[in-house]
């Protein structure tokens, strides 16, 4: 578990079909620690990339929270 940072995807709308993938929103990452209010080493690096490839993120100070949001 020291290895793995929390995430869930949200806002996408893809549908596979015949072998072929569709959408209308790519949607957002959200991912993190348990808690952020300091940002690691860890979770940076992993911002880091996916500035560089342009997909949709956030971070949020209480993930623990984010992750039982819809609960």
């Amino acid at each position: 578990m020291d290895k793995l940072l929390c995430a869930i995807y949200v806002g996408i709308d893809s549908v596979r079909e015949n072998g072929a993938v569709t959408y209308t929103s790519l949607g957002k990452h959200i991912f993190g620690e348990a808690n952020n209010t300091r940002i690691s080493h860890r979770v940076k690096k992993v911002q880091d990339l996916l500035d560089r490839t342009g997909i949709a993120y956030e971070t949020p100070a209480d993930m623990q929270h984010m992750l039982w949001w819809n609960s």
